[in-house]
């Protein structure tokens, strides 16, 4: 008898417009991912009845919810939907995103092709997404998903909701050898050995009487954090970080055929500064920072792509 196998586990997603729950209907697009955790739980009553032999009777499952994450290493082009959703947006404008207040939905189909198993998780938000850029390697990123339940009861069922998915378009991903770091304007490839940074868009799920499932999704403040590691050639950043006072951040990002992706910090504040000495070797300086809203950028976090220009 088969049993599942992870490398034969798919994702396939699709928006679900303006219809909270609609779930993901007939068509749908493969998400590229290296791995996930996203479940569905359930919270649960045990009864306090007191019945003179110590024994309990009665356990009760209460409210739903999809919860996970789904990693993935970052490609030009095939995560345009998940970046604009972490930045509460439905779509890009002229390859722009900037941070807005709405929280678009996706019902995401979880499917084990070599068993024949499919769960259909609906009311499906972007709560958080982590970006992570290390030296010689490739860039990857985390996807934290918030949900309001499943599409069918069981929830498990031997036929994928969508029968023949659209496949992404396999760009190579994103390596940290090929792009562009400017600090406070200045390139700072020659220093910079990390980069990690988190949008959280704080999402609850709501829920009323007479059905277990979340009535809807609610964000609160677009809240980016993160941290940068460079070489101790200078204290300039340091001295940021000391005095209180802000700086830029814009990082770009090549692909192999030349598309580029940029995000774009135009208001940081360091929280720390971390210059600790453990050996004899390289002192690293450790800068965690708060993204912070710029009136003139209109956002907190902007993110453009630009397609390679083909020729004629």
């Amino acid at each position: 008898m088969a049993t599942a196998t992870g490398s034969l586990r798919r994702i396939v997603y699709a928006s679900e417009g303006s219809s909270f729950k609609a779930g993901i209907g007939a068509t749908g697009t493969i998400l590229r991912n290296t791995g996930d955790s996203l479940n569905l739980t359930k919270t649960s009553s045990q009864s306090a009845e007191l019945t003179g032999d110590r024994a309990i009777r009665s356990l009760r499952l209460g409210n739903e919810a999809v919860a996970g994450d789904i990693s993935f290493e970052l490609a030009y082009g095939d995560f345009d939907d998940m970046l604009a959703a972490a930045m509460c947006k439905s779509d890009w404008a002229t390859n722009v995103l900037k941070q807005g207040v709405t929280v678009p939905t996706f019902g995401i189909e979880k499917g084990f092709t070599d068993i024949g198993q499919y769960i259909e998780y609906v009311g499906c938000a972007v709560n958080t997404l982590a970006i992570s850029i290390s030296t010689d390697a490739i860039i990857t990123g985390t996807l934290g998903i918030i949900g309001a339940g499943v599409a069918n009861d069981p929830a498990y069922s031997s036929t994928s909701a969508v029968t023949t998915p659209t496949d992404p378009a396999y760009t190579e991903p994103f390596v940290s050898f090929d792009g562009e770091v400017l600090l406070g304007g200045t390139d700072a490839c020659g220093l910079i050995t990390g980069i990690d940074f988190t949008i959280d868009n704080g999402i609850t799920a709501n829920y009323t009487i007479c059905t277990p499932e979340a009535a809807s999704l609610t964000p609160d403040r677009f809240n980016v954090t993160g941290t940068l590691t460079m070489l101790f050639e200078d204290a300039d950043e340091l001295n940021k970080f000391v005095d209180e006072e802000s700086s830029t951040l814009k990082i770009t990002l090549t692909d192999d055929d030349g598309n580029k992706l940029d995000f774009n910090f135009p208001k940081i504040k360091y929280t720390g500064g971390d210059v600790s000495v453990s050996g004899g070797g390289v002192v690293p300086v450790s800068l965690p920072f708060q993204a912070l809203y710029d009136e003139t950028a209109a956002s907190t976090l902007v993110i453009t792509r630009t397609p390679v220009a083909v020729g004629p």
